[in-house]
């Protein structure tokens, strides 16, 4: 992005040689891709503009000394004079101004070769940013170093990289909207770019509040993906090369730890088996559970399709924690009426029915899901886990 500054810009501030808090804290960011652009132009205008200011202050500052030498008894006692002529003072400014703008890698583009054939039509026509203030004649030919400014801007327009134009004269420039005024738009059209390649702003903190912050934040936004993927791909190598031990012990644990989940389940009501099933059901436990594949072939297979299945939380520059879903098989047992069991499961042979009572023992194969989180260190050591939302989600065909 190249921000370009107009003259005005540089009176925001007492010292104006660029200091303000907004341009300093661009430059320290201007990783972000940002940076100033100044024209030779609006350098040379704001070096006469301190120039004439100067001139303004020494001849305060002359009047106020005979004001006061009239008051004195001892006038020649009196020593108000100015250390440096305007054109002393001047060049210091200059020279001092030129090594701001280095620092802050200002580049500075020499005047535009533009016809004066041009630009005289351009006045006649009284195209932006011809017509400023006055009337007649006099309002139609201000605007004259104006529209040398535009054509510098107009030169920087390079493919996609956006241009900031930051200007506090929206009369000649602007719409009264805060956006280019038409008779530019057109000339941005003229040269083949879009209307709204330049973009316009009236002051250092708009440019911050309106572009710099927003900018930073989508900015910042795809670095937290890149940073994501980047730890998604540093655990996918750390499980090529890992012994598993560790994450072969949590396959136990969890299992465990998921069948004692079923059973208070089923203790507590059927989790949801009769409508699954579509009859009564008496006396639910669970005979078996497995769980396919074990979870460290299970985190290999989701880490290989990052984005898909698994989330990566960065919990701090050491720790990550891992999420994804994990489904297994449990056997339940359950007591249904015979009646009931011959009109659901007759003919079924991936049902283990008895027969031999009124209450008939169902064996089903019910498909389980649930999520598990593991926190991992920087090496893939386990820290932590927990499972959640252990649930029955079909029957097994």
């Amino acid at each position: 992005m190249k921000i370009i500054l107009d003259t005005n810009i540089f009176f925001e501030t007492k010292q104006r040689l660029l200091r303000s808090p907004e341009i300093t804290f661009i430059h320290e960011h201007e990783s972000f891709g940002w940076h100033f652009v100044v024209p030779e132009l609006v350098r040379d205008e704001v070096v006469n503009k301190y120039r004439e200011n100067y001139e303004e202050r020494e001849r305060e500052l002359r009047k106020k000394e005979r004001e006061l030498r009239a008051l004195l008894l001892d006038a020649d006692a009196l020593n108000v004079f100015c250390k440096f002529s305007p054109d002393e003072a001047t060049e210091n400014y200059r020279k001092a101004l030129e090594l701001r703008m280095d620092e802050l890698q200002i580049r500075r583009p020499p005047y535009p070769e533009i016809p004066h054939e041009k630009l005289v039509a351009r006045c006649l026509q009284r195209r932006k940013p011809f017509g400023g203030t006055g009337s007649g004649n006099a309002r139609r030919d201000t605007g004259y170093r104006d529209a040398i400014l535009w054509e510098s801007v107009l030169l920087e327009i390079v493919a996609d990289e956006e241009v900031v134009f930051v200007t506090r004269n929206h009369k000649d420039f602007g719409d009264g909207n805060g956006n280019l005024h038409r008779d530019l738009k057109e000339d941005l059209s003229n040269r083949g770019h879009s209307p709204n390649a330049v973009r316009m702003c009236d002051s250092l903190p708009a440019l911050c509040r309106n572009i710099v912050y927003p900018t930073m934040e989508k900015q910042l936004g795809k670095l937290r993906e890149q940073l994501e993927e980047s730890r998604a791909q540093l655990l996918i190598s750390k499980l090529e090369s890992d012994t598993w031990t560790q994450w072969n012990d949590l396959h136990v644990e969890v299992t465990q730890a998921v069948s004692d989940r079923l059973k208070v389940v089923l203790l507590e009501g059927d989790g949801g088996i009769s409508e699954m099933i579509g009859i009564p059901i008496n006396y639910p436990r669970l005979e078996t559970l497995s769980i396919y594949p074990d979870h460290r072939e299970h985190l290999r297979t989701v880490l290989d399709a990052v984005g898909l299945c698994v989330k990566l939380r960065p919990l701090d520059d050491e720790r990550t924690c891992i999420s994804f879903q994990q489904t297994g098989l449990a056997n339940v047992e359950f007591l249904v009426d015979q009646h009931d069991a011959r009109r659901t499961f007759g003919g079924d042979d991936n049902v283990d029915i008895d027969w031999s009572s009124d209450m008939t023992a169902v064996w089903l194969e019910l498909e389980i899901c649930y999520e598990i989180s593991c926190v991992v260190d920087y090496n893939l050591q386990l820290l932590e886990w927990n499972i959640s939302s252990v649930r029955f989600v079909g029957r097994r065909r």
